[in-house]
């Protein structure tokens, strides 16, 4: 039977762009650049020599007049000194927090501190980038706090400070709210409950609100509160930037009921870096906003100093996304380029591709990744081999999805077989498991440089499948 695969907003390999507005578009990056350099040095220097960097999110409290604070923390590992521990047979050094909660007339309200180890594990580098991530859940009562946390590595005796002020609003006093959201760089599926798991989700936060290349996907965690009862709301999520929609995701639309949870996220890929605005809206069966939140982020793809290089993990993806798009020669220019001169490639290279200069987006980076990402999680065999190597997930990529699937399940000792069809290419695409294992591989096509194959039929078990009508072209 038929069935339709998800669209992506370009079907085509875009015409090459106006010189005009590419050499704009990179005169308006190069100053962006700047603007970011100097973000990021004002931010390093708030953050301390230990890099600590602190956000928060406040929901509703479990009885009226009070709500839940969420206190996120950031520190960078490589900022501390280690000492070989012989009985561990490990690099190991000794963080300390210490937070203290002031009201609005600067009494002392609440406070946490702990002392805990930092352990390396073995043969791994000490000045490799990592985060030291953690989440403090206190219940108070609504109103203004100061927060002061410091963090102490008690090797170097180096401390840093940082300072915020939570305002924690009333949810109870309104028929319909939002609460603040919570970002995260994560959001993965999880069985261990701990302070990072968000209803079978572990959601590691960004108190940073920055996001780069080893951050791609903006992850949030919002609640909605609304009265219980059988009528639809809508979940809207909007990208702004200087106060105008950039970017619209969507309304998803719920039952009411006491409140609701939702975790969602989306790729920074062809977004163009800045700062943004995530507004998170509640809205009613005719669009009306019942209520809002939201949160500044920045995104920075473009490295903006040696401090913000990807790590190897995200270069090598860059390169295996590159190698449907590159000749040999080129890719192995990348391969012999250092980190920076990767990033400069992969940049130049979308760049010089884009299908539309004249707007902020890079839309074919944006579609091609897209593409990417659902090949490589709809298409993958098991641990071991991503979507992308397999024969399905090359041909999503490099065609785009099909405008029909015709599937043939496994019966009266039949292996299963597939035809993918690409109406206005008039391409067909036949995938079959010819062992009978789940590995579905390209047996025939009409696609020019593709596997070409009359006999593939033969190769499958229980061969007498009957032909398939004439006029659908295989």
């Amino acid at each position: 039977m038929g069935e339709n695969l998800p669209k992506f907003p370009l079907s085509t390999i875009p015409l090459k762009p106006c010189k005009k507005f590419l050499k704009l578009k990179i005169a308006m990056r190069n100053s962006f650049l700047h603007k970011m350099l100097i973000f990021a040095l004002l931010t390093t220097s708030m953050a301390g020599q230990l890099g600590l960097v602190c956000d928060w999110a406040s929901f509703r409290g479990d009885s009226v007049g009070t709500a839940w604070l969420e206190f996120y923390t950031k520190l960078n590992r490589e900022n501390f000194r280690f000492a070989f521990d012989s009985t561990t047979n490990a690099f190991v050094g000794t963080l300390g927090v210490k937070i203290i909660i002031t009201d609005s007339a600067g009494e002392k309200i609440d406070s946490i501190a702990y002392i805990a180890p930092i352990k390396l594990a073995p043969n791994e580098p000490i000045t490799r980038s990592f985060r030291i991530l953690n989440i403090h859940t206190i219940s108070l009562p609504v109103g203004t706090y100061t927060i002061t946390t410091t963090a102490k590595d008690y090797l170097s005796e180096i401390e840093d400070t940082f300072t915020t002020q939570a305002v924690l609003r009333n949810f109870w006093d309104k028929q319909y709210a939002v609460s603040d959201i919570m970002l995260a760089v994560s959001a993965e599926k999880t069985t261990v409950k701990d302070q990072f798991e968000r209803f079978g989700k572990r959601m590691l936060p960004n108190p940073s609100a920055i996001f780069d290349l080893n951050s791609p996907a903006i992850y949030y965690y919002v609640e909605f509160y609304i009265p219980k009862g059988e009528a639809k709301y809508g979940l809207n999520t909007k990208l702004l930037a200087n106060g105008k929609v950039y970017k619209n995701f969507g309304t998803l639309w719920q039952k009411g009921s006491d409140y609701i949870i939702y975790i969602n996220g989306f790729p920074i890929a062809g977004i163009a870096d800045g700062e943004y605005e995530l507004a998170i809206s509640l809205v009613d069966s005719t669009g009306n906003e019942l209520a809002k939140s939201s949160k500044r982020i920045w995104i920075a793809k473009l490295p903006t100093d040696e401090k913000i290089m990807p790590n190897e993990a995200t270069l090598q993806r860059m390169q295996n996304i590159l190698s449907f798009l590159l000749s040999p020669k080129q890719m192995s220019e990348f391969k012999n380029l250092d980190p920076a001169g990767k990033v400069r490639f992969w940049y130049n290279f979308w760049a010089k591709n884009d299908s539309n200069p004249e707007t902020p987006e890079n839309e074919f980076m944006q579609e091609f990744i897209a593409r990417w990402d659902y090949a490589n999680a709809a298409f993958a065999q098991g641990s071991k081999t991503p979507g992308w190597k397999t024969d399905r997930g090359r041909i999503y990529i490099v065609y785009g999805p099909p405008d029909n699937v015709e599937r043939h399940t496994f019966s009266s000792g039949t292996n299963n077989w597939e035809v993918w069809y690409y109406f206005d290419k008039n391409y067909y695409f036949i995938f079959a498991d010819i062992l009978g294992i789940g590995n579905m591989k390209l047996v025939d096509s009409n696609a020019p440089g593709e596997v070409h194959d009359r006999d593939w039929r033969n190769k499958i078990k229980g061969y007498h499948i009957q032909p398939p009508p004439k006029d659908r072209g295989y």
